[in-house]
């Protein structure tokens, strides 16, 4: 055998070189840390990105629904407006993206749909009450959601310490409230709608996260194409068939 393999024996024998096996030696940290998921700093990172772009968000939706009151077709412009941008960026290289299969956008398009409802009801609250109260329903929400989790996905339940610090953001959300504005709640409904399918939504789709294969980008193209369909539909039905909401808006 000439110097520099490795036979390996048996049925099926194979000759590796030195330099493949270096090769996969050096492979095999980066495929354990791929493995064990983000580093803390990187989930740091989205956290903090996630945080600013959803405050950010929340105060424009109020900016937004003052000069344009109608929650289903705003909502609906959102998800289209993310969707093709998601599209045309991966079509040009810029973020790498998912082919879109039929198979894949039925799989979906049950948790997409809700979560449009979910993002609808939302921009709903906050239409009709202030934004201190939007923030204390949103911080309602990792509560249910925890739970959810542990009988759903099996999960394990929170240690103590987790769930102090739920209660602290929660009673931190409502002192701030009766600080500044106090709670303003105009329509339970959508208070309500919001506070069911939240917690489901995130549960479902975290699970379909899990199993999808797709890339994050894949993922936010997914998520978006199947949400604009039933967008569409509520838009139409509920404010653009409406020639008294149809005039509003092109005024």
């Amino acid at each position: 055998m000439c110097k520099g393999t490795t036979q390996l024996a048996g049925p099926g024998a194979l000759v590796v070189t030195e330099e493949e096996l270096e090769a996969g030696l050096k492979k095999a940290p980066l495929q354990l840390q791929q493995q064990q998921g983000p580093s803390q700093a990187r989930a740091l990172f989205l956290v903090l990105g996630h945080a600013i772009c959803a405050s950010c968000l929340l105060v424009v939706n109020k900016w937004a629904l003052k000069e344009f009151p109608f929650v289903w077709t705003l909502t609906t412009l959102q998800f289209g407006f993310a969707a093709f941008a998601t599209y045309f960026a991966g079509r040009l290289g810029l973020i790498q993206i998912d082919a879109l299969e039929w198979k894949k956008l039925v799989k979906f398009f049950p948790a997409a749909g809700m979560f449009f409802i979910t993002i609808t009801a939302g921009n709903a609250v906050v239409a009709t009450s202030n934004v201190d109260t939007f923030i204390v329903m949103r911080s309602v929400v990792p509560i249910p959601c925890a739970i959810l989790e542990a009988l759903v996905l099996k999960e394990p339940y929170p240690p103590p310490r987790s769930w102090a610090g739920l209660a602290t953001v929660l009673l931190g959300a409502i002192g701030y409230c009766i600080a500044n504005q106090g709670l303003l709640v105009e329509s339970a409904s959508w208070v309500a709608l919001y506070l069911v399918l939240m917690p489901l939504d995130g549960v479902l789709i975290k699970q379909l996260v899990s199993a999808s294969g797709l890339s994050p980008w894949g993922l936010v193209l997914y998520n978006n194409v199947c949400a604009l369909i039933p967008g569409l539909l509520f838009s139409v039905l509920l404010e653009l068939g409406s020639p008294a909401d149809a005039g509003s808006m092109a005024t």
